[in-house]
């Protein structure tokens, strides 16, 4: 049987528990009340997950949790109840799924979430008119906000609004791009800003 280590499945644990507040967040059911259901719903998913993962940095002292037999174990040392190790076992099978799904490629890690606030290193064309600058303007740091995530036979697109005109930026951004053109603070967008002068002055 695969071993399940513990670091694992903190982590694990603790993206499921985020998906989750994500959801809370960026959901919109249709009303209200549905909202507001759907919220109640999914905090107490994101209690559960967050509990367990709290359990499991408990067990760190040991190497890692395995079979169902090494749980039991636990339980008869006294370091678990009945109902807690029950919660584990299954929390075990389901962050499988989870270790599956990723390396089948169908889980997706963003490395933001919808609404976060980036710094993007762009052409001024992209941000405003067309016609107010001609192709030799110089490219500046944009404050902005990521706005939705797509994903195509040709690959993903993320869609990128500039706050000063809330409108999007007309350039095709992928995940690539993070760290090249999107930044997750305004001084590493100024830095890569200032290499990319100095490199334009060298040639």
């Amino acid at each position: 049987m695969e071993r399940f280590l513990i670091d694992d499945g903190i982590k694990q644990l603790k993206i499921v528990a985020n998906r989750y507040k994500w959801s809370i967040e960026n959901a919109d059911m249709g009303s209200e009340d549905a909202n507001e259901l759907n919220a109640d719903i999914r905090n107490q998913y994101v209690k559960e997950y967050e509990q367990i993962a709290e359990w499991l940095e408990e067990l760190k002292s040991y190497k890692d949790i395995g079979t169902l037999k090494e749980l039991k174990e636990l339980k008869e040392n006294g370091a678990f109840t009945g109902l807690e190790l029950a919660k584990l076992a299954i929390m075990q099978k389901e962050l499988k799924k989870y270790k599956d799904l990723e390396e089948q490629g169908l889980l997706v890690r963003l490395p933001c979430k919808v609404g976060d606030t980036v710094w993007v290193v762009t052409s001024p064309i992209n941000v405003f008119d067309y016609d107010e600058y001609d192709g030799d303007a110089e490219y500046e740091v944009y404050e902005s906000f990521l706005s939705s995530v797509s994903y195509y036979a040709s690959g993903e697109q993320f869609r990128i609004y500039a706050k000063v005109t809330n409108s999007f930026i007309a350039a095709y951004f992928r995940e690539c791009d993070f760290g090249k053109s999107i930044f997750f603070t305004r001084e590493d967008a100024k830095k890569k800003l200032e290499e990319m002068k100095k490199n334009a002055i060298q040639h």
